[in-house]
């Protein structure tokens, strides 16, 4: 056990040295240089059961009975192994609880876990009893999660659908049956030292989770989780990014690397509950360069309709503008969004759309992150009002230091494209100037402020093309516009009140839109200034 501990000192890594710890169990802890790491909802059950079988990803519940038992028990029985749980004594797993390198581990696990359960999840628990109880929080989105499944259930555990997205790839489940001696040790070596950061500040550190699992994967991980939580895993599933399924039930432990694929879905158990619920991994890269190319995920992410979405140690992405794609359909389609400061800047939440809830303290961010701080967070937290934590969480992990942002989605207004018949007929005649006029003036005396632009054009030949290319979509609309000094007409799709809608519909215009004269949201003339 010594030597496992020792191991975890020496990967707490620097970002640990930054927060000024070390592994407070390890002896001989050493100290390395710093390193950059990378709505109001339904509120009883009744309209929570409701709004889950109105959901667009429709969930085909099955009764636990309806899986395969000897697979069930098996794979439940590797996640308590890798958690250092004991299993049934007539378990086939039950030999390797006898073997040395289990016992430190469970010693390990035992210690590192009552620690956090005490100092985080069951204040956590608490919290989320007092503050999150009425959010009908069936579908659980968490960008840039790594595999923290952990504390998405600490604060949501209500969750039915969890939809975890990292970097990291899958991996698989590992037969642990097989392994003995130094393979044994090695595994159960690589978990303590996966979990070390999470137990001793309660996330994940980038830098390890790009060493250990990049070989090895999220799903070991994923697995221990379920079991600390008291869940069974009924089964393993690979999915596409697409979410369908795409391989047989237990994935073989094959190496994680680009050949596996994208996500794996877990369908797992509470105790004491009938019904099941799912677990989502997908290993994607976030990046508006990245998700350009995968409008499959994105689609696949549109079927869970107004999820609560959380954002924990996310490394501030969202503050740049090559994220500007995942803020944007976050900002758009979460009923609730609960986060730490390293999430979406304050800015980006409009008042016409969001109450804000402020819990905690706000001074700064840590070092590392130190160009990152938010003047208007600092005097938001200023002006009082916000309510205490006694639990720290991200970056913040001591009592005192926290914060979290509730942002509650205010009813939206269904916005349509405007009717206006007459502008309709004169452009289905080909009279392109009086017809944008008159949309022009039926835009400006409505409420919404953005649309997207799909074309920008003098030629009457090149308006009839892409009225002809939008075949009838009422979304499709003319108004005035230059080019080059001319008076020309402007190609408009649709109308948004906020930027945030615009922008998440760009991945929903038709093919022969959205790959030429490259889309652009833009602020309707006559709204004021640029948001």
């Amino acid at each position: 056990m010594r030597r496992i501990l020792l191991q975890c000192a020496a990967i707490s890594g620097l970002l640990l040295a930054a927060l000024g710890l070390a592994c407070s169990n390890a002896p001989g802890a050493r100290t390395l240089a710093p390193a950059k790491t990378t709505a109001a909802a339904p509120s009883s059950d009744h309209a929570r059961q409701k709004a889950r079988q109105g959901s667009g990803a429709a969930r085909q519940e099955e009764p636990s009975q309806a899986f395969d038992k000897p697979l069930a028990a098996r794979l439940t029985d590797t996640a308590k192994t890798l958690a250092g749980m004991p299993v049934d004594n007539k378990s086939q797993f039950a030999a390797i609880e006898k073997a040395p390198a289990w016992l430190a581990h469970a010693r390990f696990m035992k210690a590192g876990w009552e620690r956090l359960e005490k100092d985080h999840l069951a204040r956590i628990r608490l919290w989320s009893r007092a503050q999150l109880s009425t959010l009908g929080h069936s579908a659980v989105l968490y960008p840039f999660s790594g595999p923290d499944f952990l504390f998405a259930n600490a604060f949501f555990p209500d969750g039915k659908d969890y939809l975890l997205i990292g970097l990291e790839p899958v991996g698989g489940v590992p037969d642990l049956r097989s392994l003995s001696g130094q393979n044994l040790q090695r595994e159960l070596k690589w978990v303590d030292e996966s979990l070390c950061g999470l137990l001793q500040i309660s996330f994940f550190r980038t830098n390890d989770m790009k060493v250990g699992m990049a070989e090895e994967g999220v799903l070991p991980i994923l697995l221990v989780f379920l079991a600390r939580t008291d869940n069974a895993v009924l089964r393993v599933e690979d999915v596409g990014l697409d979410g369908q399924l795409v391989s047989p039930a237990l994935p073989a432990r094959a190496g994680a690397g680009t050949h596996r694929p994208k996500g794996v879905l877990i369908t797992f158990l509470p105790k004491g509950e009938t019904i099941p619920r799912r677990l989502y991994y997908f290993s994607v890269d976030l990046s508006d360069f990245s998700l350009k190319d995968k409008k499959e995920f994105t689609r696949f992410l549109k079927r869970f309709p107004e999820p609560t979405t959380y954002l924990k140690a996310a490394s501030y992405l969202m503050y740049r503008e090559k994220y500007s794609r995942i803020r944007s359909l976050v900002l758009s389609r979460s009923a609730a969004l609960l986060q730490d400061d390293s999430g979406i800047p304050l800015k980006e939440f409009e008042p016409s759309r969001w109450n804000l809830r402020f819990y905690g303290s706000y001074d700064r961010p840590i070092a590392l992150f130190k160009d990152r701080f938010q003047p208007e967070l600092f005097a938001a937290y200023r002006k009082g009002g916000e309510a205490p934590l006694d639990f720290g969480v991200g970056y913040k992990h001591r009592v005192g230091e926290a914060n979290l942002l509730l942002a509650l989605a205010k009813p939206a207004r269904e916005i349509q494209a405007p009717a206006c018949p007459a502008a309709r007929e004169l452009m289905a005649r080909g009279v392109y100037a009086q017809a944008a006029q008159a949309f022009q003036k039926e835009i400006q005396g409505g409420p919404a402020a953005y649309s997207i632009r799909i074309a920008v054009s003098c030629l009457p030949s090149s308006i009839a093309g892409a009225l002809n290319a939008a075949e009838g979509h009422r979304e499709f609309m003319l108004v005035p516009g230059r080019l080059d000094g001319q008076p020309c007409f402007q190609a408009l799709w649709g109308l948004f009140p906020t930027r945030a809608d615009a922008l998440a519909a760009l991945d929903e215009l038709p093919g022969t839109f959205s790959m030429k004269d490259a889309p652009a949201v833009i602020r309707l003339e006559g709204k004021g200034p640029a948001a």
